[in-house]
């Protein structure tokens, strides 16, 4: 017992087992940037072509000085909160989502989106590694200010709606799991993203009125190609905390759109080949939090889309399909039931 007792007192006073649980970057977070992320962010360099490539959005992360400058937006790495520091918050965004990095190839793992978290949490210690030389980095850079928030507008919006959320129960989520997938859209944050990918055929109004013990948790909902209608729109209309929607290919429509024209904090729904026209439109007039609106294919008309451009001015409503140049545009102006 005695012997038990004296391992435990060694194991938490003793400065030589703290040293090594500290996370060694030189060894193990740097070579996950040099093989992941160096090759978009790094010192400009001119490619075969003899043109110069410089680094994606001004991030440099060949350097201490230049990963604590940060990128053209600001801060990317806040020592000790990982929760600020873009360098990993992008980094445990969903796999299919535009801003996760890295942006080529496969999605870091999650050992190594831990060991990144862990390493930011401990203070970002580069220990005796300066990489490139770079900018000179003062203290106050170094720790910015605990108010600071380098996040950009669409994970700063989930984070702020989360503040005083309480995380939705095991067992209000397992029914709902079965068709479902659900994951959070922040790592440290109660808000969720729901989909039914491969089982839109099996998804219609009865199914997604299963999230109703957790509505107010869910912030990204798709229904793309499920058999959902107007009245699922009951069940919509309870996430308040609701930021993005995609209804694309259902029979949902006009009343639909009445019933869910309360949801202040929606920024992006897309209604591509629904049911909506001119008069669903007018649902929509008056949520100024919108910013992105996908009409293509639906029954709206032209004057419909400019009344709601003229409501809307601060909204991209994207109405027409946008294909590259050179390519024959064949479009039916309704799609076929």
């Amino acid at each position: 017992m005695r012997t038990l007792r004296s391992l435990i007192l060694l194991l938490f006073l003793s400065p030589a087992v703290v040293a090594q649980e500290r996370v060694d970057f030189e060894a193990e977070v740097l070579p996950i940037l040099e093989k992941r992320c160096l090759s978009c962010h790094r010192a400009p360099y001119e490619d075969s072509t003899g043109r110069t490539k410089n680094p994606k959005a001004g991030l440099r992360l060949d350097s201490r000085g230049w990963m604590l400058h940060g990128s053209d937006t600001g801060a990317v790495l806040v020592p000790g909160q990982p929760d600020k520091s873009l360098m990993y918050q992008l980094t445990v965004l969903p796999d299919d989502d535009a801003d996760i990095m890295p942006a080529k190839g496969k999605p870091l793992t999650k050992a190594q989106t831990d060991l990144l978290q862990r390493w930011i949490s401990e203070g970002a210690d580069f220990g005796a590694w300066t990489g490139r030389p770079g900018p000179e980095v003062t203290e106050q850079e170094e720790t910015p200010a605990p108010t600071s928030s380098p996040l950009p507008a669409k994970l700063a919006v989930w984070k702020a709606l989360g503040e005083g959320v309480r995380p939705a129960g095991e067992s209000a989520l397992t029914k709902a799991r079965r068709n479902a997938q659900i994951r959070l859209v922040l790592p440290d944050g109660p808000l969720l993203r729901v989909e039914y990918l491969s089982f839109e055929a099996d998804t219609d109004d009865d199914v997604v009125a299963e999230l109703t013990g957790f509505a107010d948790r869910i912030a990204v909902l798709r229904l793309a190609r499920a058999q959902v209608s107007d009245a699922v729109a009951a069940t919509i209309v309870r996430m308040k905390n609701l930021t993005h929607l995609d209804l694309r290919e259902t029979e949902f429509g006009d009343a639909g759109l009445n019933k869910i024209r309360g949801l202040s904090e929606l920024r992006s729904v897309n209604l591509f080949e629904t049911n909506v026209s001119d008069r669903g439109l007018r649902a929509l007039e008056k949520m100024e939090s919108l910013q992105d609106v996908y009409l293509f294919g639906s029954n709206v008309t032209d004057e419909g889309v400019a009344r709601l451009r003229e409501h809307l001015p601060n909204a991209k409503v994207r109405y027409e399909l946008e294909l590259p140049e050179g390519i024959l545009e064949t479009t039916p102006n309704r799609r076929r039931r």
